[in-house]
């Protein structure tokens, strides 16, 4: 060989063990590598003191130069090796002879994530190096529909030495659009640590994007308060604890004796609360009646559950008022007459004396009997009585209401009715028809007039129209007079028809009280009288004559002739 190739061949093997001084080697890569082209030479512990790999050997350029210079070993297959495979290999037995193993522990393992439809899920392991020696981390996969690598997460950086003890992060993400549970995935991580592999199972949750209630200080519970009063505010607090905004469409109790207090509430209809956000609800105590009173807040929401509710109580202080009944039916009852007595019994059902200072009924027609309700203080679970009578002078229903005066919030009202009914009735009612009548003719009926259980002052019986009141009927005319209970009288009414067509006119019967009194209708219908005979001239033959101007019946005329001529003859018989 000649000394230009020489050199040339020298230069040419510096400049290839330049090259593969500059590779960074990968031991876990060159593990395989060293398996696969250089143990069944070497054995398959590099570390073997019967095997030197020492000096030179011990790197990427020495491996290259002995496969050049060493004839067993320049071999097809070992010269097709790249300076990445002989760093990697050279790595390999670098570590091998220090004595030295890398370590890894991976924590949390497995990893859950959670997210929303909106949100994607996201998390991290942390990787610890934990052995002797450096960790390198060759490569980071994620398995699993859905799952991915979050880089954004990621502190550790693949074939870069981690020191010992030393930690960084691998982030994982999972993404869906719809809500899922439980789905799963695996990351595996490789490295040069014994193993070579390390999986992680992974699982992930989607959530949809919807609000959760959470309500908190209940439930309330009042001190004692005056009925009527008002008592201090307390407070409620309404959190969302979902992933969307929490809506409200309506916010009450369910009772009058609590409101919903201005003052502190900041929830609202209408108004939404954000995520991870709150506000709060005032409630106040009003109590109606005293004794102990309940109810609840309801909220109606766009969250499950709804609606929410929280149980209010609280004690009323103070009189109340309770009546035996609600509502007096007095029945019916005669004009004029009173009724049977009706007892109401008051109970003061609070927890304070009653003091009662008038009874008021808004209808004169009931009154007042007798009472023992204000002649003093009505002590708690007392009772008073009203008696109460029902009278009145005209006929028809009756309504009124009894209400009281008192020391009692809200005593409420009973309701009072009754009928009163005429004592005086015309046993033909309120009209009579005389039908039809011949004009020049006269008829007659006659109108009974009836007490019911009382008596009934009559003061006058009075016609109009074409009627006539007969002397004949045992009813007094022309003088107030009393109609005994039980009894009844007559009025005779005549007509003589001489008006065609109809004829109108009343009865009237005027008694005291006026609600007895009554009218009676009357009516009449005059018509023409049939005719007498056919009409004017003609011969209608039988034994009538025409009603009409005319020759008379010849029929008649010859029975007249023969009427006389027998007289005439028995005169003549008689004298002879």
């Amino acid at each position: 060989m000649s000394l230009v190739v020489k050199v040339m061949s020298a230069i040419l093997l510096a400049l290839v063990a330049t090259a593969a001084a500059a590779q960074t080697g990968n031991p876990t890569a060159g593990q395989t590598k060293y398996n696969n082209n250089c143990a069944s030479c070497h054995g398959v512990n590099p570390a073997n003191p019967l095997i030197s790999f020492r000096g030179a050997g011990t790197n990427a350029a020495g491996i290259r130069n002995a496969i050049n210079s060493i004839a067993s070993m320049n071999t097809a297959s070992l010269r097709a090796l790249t300076n990445q495979d002989l760093a990697d290999i050279a790595s390999y037995i670098q570590l091998a002879e220090s004595g030295t193993t890398p370590g890894i522990s991976v924590s949390p393992s497995p990893l859950s994530i959670s997210g929303t439809t909106t949100t994607p899920a996201s998390g991290f392991v942390t990787v610890t190096s934990n052995g002797t020696s450096a960790l390198i981390l060759t490569a980071v996969t994620v398995t699993g529909a859905g799952f991915a690598r979050d880089t954004a997460a990621d502190t550790c950086q693949l074939n870069v030495a981690i020191a010992v003890n030393s930690s960084c992060r691998l982030g994982v993400r999972y993404t869906s659009s719809t809500p899922v549970t439980g789905a799963a995935g695996t990351l595996v991580i490789s490295h040069n640590a014994p193993g070579n592999n390390t999986p992680v199972n992974l699982s992930a949750t989607i959530t949809g994007n919807s609000p959760t209630i959470s309500v908190t200080g209940g439930p309330l519970t009042f001190p004692a308060t005056n009925v009527g009063a008002a008592s201090a505010e307390q407070l409620l607090t309404v959190s969302n604890t979902g992933t969307g905004p929490l809506t409200f469409t309506a916010i009450g109790t369910s009772s009058s004796d609590f409101r919903i207090s201005a003052a502190g509430t900041t929830c609202a209809v209408g108004t939404s609360v954000a995520a991870g956000a709150n506000c709060r609800i005032g409630v106040t105590f009003n109590p109606t009646a005293p004794g102990t009173r309940t109810g609840n807040v309801s909220i109606t929401h766009n969250a499950t559950g709804s609606p929410s509710t929280v149980a209010l109580s609280g004690t009323g202080s103070g009189p109340g008022v309770g009546y035996s009944a609600n509502a007096i039916n007095f029945g019916s009852v005669p004009v004029g007459q009173n009724s049977a007595n009706q007892v109401l019994t008051i109970t003061n059902n609070g927890n304070a004396a009653l003091n009662i200072t008038q009874v008021n009924l808004s209808n004169a027609a009931f009154s007042v009997v007798s009472q023992t309700c204000t002649t003093g203080s009505v002590a708690a679970g007392g009772t008073c009585t009203v008696t109460l009578r029902f009278s009145s002078n005209t006929s028809g229903a009756a309504n009124g209401n009894l209400t009281l005066t008192s020391n009692a919030t809200g005593a409420g009202t009973v309701t009072l009715t009754a009928n009163a009914t005429p004592s005086l009735t015309a046993t033909s009612g309120t009209s009579v028809d005389l039908g039809s009548v011949v004009n020049g003719s006269r008829v007659t009926r006659t109108v009974t007039l009836a007490a019911g259980t009382s008596n009934v002052q009559i003061t006058s019986i009075a016609i109009t129209g074409p009627f006539t009141i007969e002397s004949t009927g045992t009813c007094t005319r022309g003088a107030a007079f009393t109609l005994n209970a039980g009894t009844s009288c007559t009025v005779d009414i005549s007509f003589t028809a001489s008006t065609l067509g109809a004829n109108t006119g009343s009865l009237a019967v005027t008694a005291t009280p006026a609600g007895n009194s009554l009218t009676v209708a009357l009516s009449a219908n005059v018509t023409q009288p049939a005719a007498a005979g056919g009409g004017g001239g003609g011969g209608g033959g039988g034994c009538s004559v025409s009603g009409q101007r005319g020759a008379a019946d010849p029929t008649l005329l010859v029975l007249a002739l023969l009427s006389l001529a027998l007289l005439m003859a028995r005169r003549r018989r008689a004298t002879i």
